[in-house]
């Protein structure tokens, strides 16, 4: 299993390089729609270009639809964010990619080169990726076990220098959004 892969390998495999972004002030009901509509389960909330939280499909089910008083289209994205977002960056590897997650119980971490946002990874993203892995690992494994052929080539091969891996845990406002 390639967990000592990076996390910009995952970015480079998903392949969209979109960030979803959305008003604190928007409502969960706007946000559980633009979620709808783009795809994705997680939108980071943007305030004057600076990371200010996250909402996923889990704050808008968890936090708004259990109230009878509280209606989506009147409840703001700030009330029901994540205000701290857990972030890795770019040379951190998928193994501590994971453990981020499962240390702090998410399902969505942000992706920094350096202060920078530049992609956002859920853990669909990630199995997605080890299992691609694994895959890969068997055909050559398979190739060479019946007879000696040439092994396989990675689909997209990239030489890179990971320099000091690290992982983050940002307070918000802290990350700009491009």
């Amino acid at each position: 299993m390639m967990l000592d892969s990076y996390v910009w390998h995952v970015l480079e495999q998903k392949g969209s390089k979109a960030i979803w972004t959305i008003s604190p002030d928007a409502s969960v009901r706007d946000a559980a729609l633009k979620m709808g509509r783009k795809r994705v389960g997680a939108l980071l909330v943007v305030r004057a270009k600076k990371l200010a939280g996250i909402i996923s499909e889990r704050e808008c089910v968890r936090r708004v639809m259990p109230q009878r008083d509280r209606v989506p289209s009147q409840v703001r994205v700030e009330e029901v964010m994540q205000k701290k977002v857990v972030c890795v960056a770019t040379t951190a590897t998928v193994e501590q990619c994971f453990a981020a997650m499962t240390f702090y119980r998410t399902r969505h971490v942000v992706v920094v080169d350096g202060r920078k946002v530049v992609g956002l990874v859920s853990i669909g993203d990630v199995v997605k990726f080890v299992i691609a892995d694994q895959q890969f690992a068997i055909r050559q494994l398979e190739q060479f076990i019946c007879g000696g052929m040439k092994p396989l080539e990675p689909k997209s091969w990239v030489s890179w220098e990971p320099g000091k891996i690290q992982r983050h845990d940002y307070a918000a406002g802290w990350l700009s959004v491009a």
